[in-house]
C-alpha cells in the first residue's frame, strides 16, 4: 500500500511538471512570436530609412523635383528611373500595408499613405504615371490605391514645390 501511495504522488508530480512544461512552451512561442513582430516592423522602418537615403545618393531627388517643376522636359532616362522610383515607393507602402492588415503588425499606414500622397503624387508627371499603372495598381495594393487616388482626385496638381518653401519660410 505504502508503494502504492508513492507512485501516485510521483504520478501527480509528473502530471504537474508535464502541465508546467507545456505553459512554459506557450510562454515561450508567444515570446518568440512578439519578438518577429518587433523585427518585421524594425525592418519595415528600415526600409523607409533606405529609400531615403538612396533617393539622394541616386540622385533621385533631383529627377522628382524636375517632374514637379518641369515634366515636359524629363528625357526618356528620367522617365524610366522615376517610374522605377516609384514602383519602390508604392511596393514598400504595399509591404508596409500587408504587415500591418494581413498579420497586425506595426501603426496603420492609411496616415503615412495619406500624408505622403499629395508628396510623392501631387506633380503631373507622378499622376499621370499613377493613372498609367491604375489597373497594376488597383489589383496589387488595394488599400495604398484608394488612399492616393483618393488624394489625387482631392487636391490640385503640385507645380512647384511647396513642401520645401514651408520649410524655407522658417528660416
Amino acid at each position: 500500500m505504502q508503494v502504492s501511495k508513492v507512485n501516485d504522488w510521483m504520478q501527480l508530480f509528473a502530471a504537474i511538471g508535464v502541465f508546467a512544461s507545456i505553459l512554459f512552451l506557450a510562454h515561450e512561442l508567444s515570446q518568440n512570436n512578439q519578438i518577429a513582430m518587433a523585427e518585421r516592423t524594425t525592418s519595415s522602418y528600415q526600409n523607409w530609412i533606405d529609400l531615403s537615403i538612396s533617393e539622394y545618393e541616386s540622385g533621385i531627388k533631383e529627377l522628382f523635383v524636375k517632374s514637379i517643376e518641369n515634366p515636359e522636359d524629363l528625357t526618356t532616362s528620367e522617365i524610366m528611373k522615376l517610374d522605377a522610383w516609384l514602383v519602390a515607393v508604392v511596393s514598400l507602402y504595399q509591404r508596409t500595408s500587408s504587415l500591418h492588415f494581413e498579420i497586425g503588425v506595426g501603426p496603420d499606414p492609411s496616415y503615412n499613405v495619406r500624408d505622403a500622397a499629395a508628396y510623392y503624387f501631387g506633380g503631373r508627371f507622378a499622376r499621370s504615371w499613377f493613372w498609367a499603372n491604375e489597373a497594376w495598381l488597383k489589383y496589387s495594393t488595394p488599400e495604398v490605391y484608394d488612399i492616393v487616388k483618393h488624394e489625387i482626385e482631392s487636391t490640385p496638381v503640385q507645380t512647384e514645390f511647396s513642401y520645401l518653401d514651408k520649410i524655407k519660410s522658417g528660416l
